[in-house]
């Protein structure tokens, strides 16, 4: 199951979907958007070099309608 959501939860051998479970929670707890995005950058990062930059922006960039949807959900 993938947990990265619209993107990969693996490369090869790097496998990062502990990180996108992390960032769901995250999101699923209303934890400022900012942070959560920036510890997903982090973890992913630990496991392969730049490729969490690189989710960092799609995060930033796109991740907005996701944090809403989970707000959403938790006040439901």
């Amino acid at each position: 199951m993938s947990a990265c959501t619209l993107w990969f939860d693996r490369l090869l051998w790097w496998n990062w979907h502990q990180c996108c479970v992390a960032h769901d929670y995250a999101y699923a707890h209303q934890l400022p958007k900012a942070l959560a995005d920036a510890a997903l950058a982090h973890c992913v990062n630990n496991i392969l070099p730049g490729m969490g930059i690189v989710m960092w922006f799609g995060v930033t960039l796109f991740g907005a309608a996701w944090y809403a949807l989970a707000r959403k959900r938790s006040q439901s």
